[in-house]
């Protein structure tokens, strides 16, 4: 197996993959992501603010804007391996992508 084929495996079933992530590939992305939703907290601890809330809000986007990014990277990949694999594997990710194809 190439490494394009176990990219696509990598991406979840809406686009054709399996979701088995690489967590080695992922680590430093998800370390950011950790330090980020975790600054505000972080400052407040340091400050020894025992009074002061996080603002959930702010939290609630930052996620928000996690997930929108991690989904525009997964698309950003596929639109990539759909220009390298073969005809043949392309319609069978089209064909996974079909609304039902991933329910049992």
């Amino acid at each position: 197996m190439g490494d394009n084929e176990r990219a696509l495996l990598t991406l979840p079933p809406r686009l054709g993959g399996m979701g088995i992530t690489s967590p080695e590939r992922l680590a430093d992305e998800e370390n950011l992501n950790s330090i980020n939703l975790t600054s505000s907290l972080i400052e407040k601890i340091i400050a020894q603010d025992a009074n002061g809330e996080t603002e959930q809000n702010v939290i609630l986007e930052l996620k928000k804007t996690i997930s929108r990014n991690r989904q525009s990277a997964q698309v950003e990949s596929l639109e990539r391996l759909k220009g390298v694999l073969p005809d043949d594997t392309v319609r069978k990710i089209h064909t996974a992508q079909e609304t039902g194809a991933s329910t049992g």
